[in-house]
């Protein structure tokens, strides 16, 4: 029997992430971006304008914190009518609910039944007024030191969160429930979308990775797969500033998450930043690519034995994109005739600058032509 030498640069394919069937509802792939202010009744009008920019940019969603618990309930709050104007240009919001109902949530005598009844009170108000989901911000266990205290906090916080989700459930236009966990524990975000079913649960996971292949190829991974053995959404969450003050590595962070299957959540910290990142001229690219070509909701799939890529680049393929992250300090160069749609950090023709992400153009496979006879 005649052996044949394996080929020098297979290519393998492998499948990360399934796509799901049928359509998607909203929050499965949205584009979301937080608003760093704090909405208020004085500023309530330029806020609004904020989130038309960003809305124009190419984010769907905002989520937004308001300056005073009160305006969530209070008769002439703002709330109302700033997510009406949004929602009359189909532009989503999330209300971030204040994280007072959750600190010392693992003090033996917290008040439950206090702190139940302003979070529903609080929950109604933000849903009342339009919102299309509640933040719950992060997980209470984490503003406790001690094992003890973080346990039972953590117990008490699935409990509320139940009481949330059942709030949610009495609304027709189904709103979600979103929250963050600090870090990239595996263990702890799985446990949590098993026992409170967040639609959302925010991680820093891109954040927090080594820029190098193996890191970055391991975290998308392990993200995705945690949340895709329960039918969960992966959320990317990165940090969003004008590219002049990002890192070269953090602009290549943020336009791999904007690739990825799931949701992009952009978090704007810092204010007065609004209009420079909606400005940033790969993020709005990046922004009109995916939603044309519906990144957030296709399969996932890491390509290895590419005769062109090094052990330092990490190389996807989601729909006919091909978005390839170059951690070296070395430029890329890409096969001859690759077109980039968009890339973190400007380079030469066909080559992706060092410490940077760009996304390549693969041509689709056309079926050969029927042939066609006379009768």
């Amino acid at each position: 029997m005649k052996h044949h030498e394996p080929r020098p640069h297979a290519v393998r394919t492998l499948l990360v992430h399934r796509s799901r069937r049928g359509p998607s509802p909203w929050w499965h792939s949205c584009a979301l971006a937080t608003i760093p202010t704090s909405l208020s009744a004085d500023n309530a009008a330029q806020i609004s304008t904020d989130a038309l920019t960003l809305h124009n940019a190419g984010f769907d969603t905002v989520l937004v914190t308001l300056d005073d618990p009160i305006l969530l309930v209070h008769p002439k709050s703002p709330l109302p009518e700033f997510i009406h104007q949004l929602k009359a240009r189909r532009q989503r919001v999330i209300v971030r609910i204040p994280n007072e109902t959750f600190v010392s949530l693992g003090a033996r005598g917290a008040d439950m039944e206090n702190r139940v009844t302003t979070l529903l009170l609080r929950t109604r108000g933000a849903l009342n007024a339009g919102a299309d989901g509640v933040d719950l911000g992060v997980c209470a266990e984490e503003y406790e030191d001690s094992p003890i205290r973080r346990a039972l906090a953590r117990e008490r916080f699935t409990a509320l969160v139940r009481q949330v989700e059942a709030e949610c459930a009495t609304f027709d236009s189904q709103p979600i429930v979103t929250a963050r966990l600090s870090g990239f524990d595996t263990p702890a975000i799985m446990s949590h979308l098993e026992d409170e079913w967040f639609h959302h649960l925010y991680d820093d996971a891109l954040r927090t990775a080594s820029f190098d292949a193996p890191s970055l190829e391991l975290v998308v991974s392990d993200s995705l797969s945690i949340r895709d053995r329960i039918g969960a959404v992966a959320p990317w969450n990165v940090d969003c500033l004008p590219a002049d003050r990002q890192s070269d590595a953090d602009r290549a962070l943020t336009l791999l998450a904007l690739g990825l299957p799931g949701v992009f959540h952009g978090r704007l910290r810092e204010e007065n930043v609004v209009e420079q990142v909606s400005a940033t001229s790969y993020i709005r690219t990046a922004l009109a690519l995916r939603s044309e070509r519906k990144l957030g909701t296709h399969a996932l799939g890491v390509l290895h034995g590419l005769e062109w890529a090094r052990p330092d680049t990490l190389v996807y393929l989601n729909s006919d994109v091909m978005i390839v992250v170059n951690t070296a300090d070395q430029p890329l160069a890409l096969p001859p005739g690759s077109q980039i749609l968009v890339a973190s950090s400007q380079s030469s023709h066909g080559v992706v600058a060092p410490r940077s992400c760009a996304w390549v153009s693969v041509a689709r496979i056309q079926p050969a032509p029927t042939a066609e006879f006379s009768g």
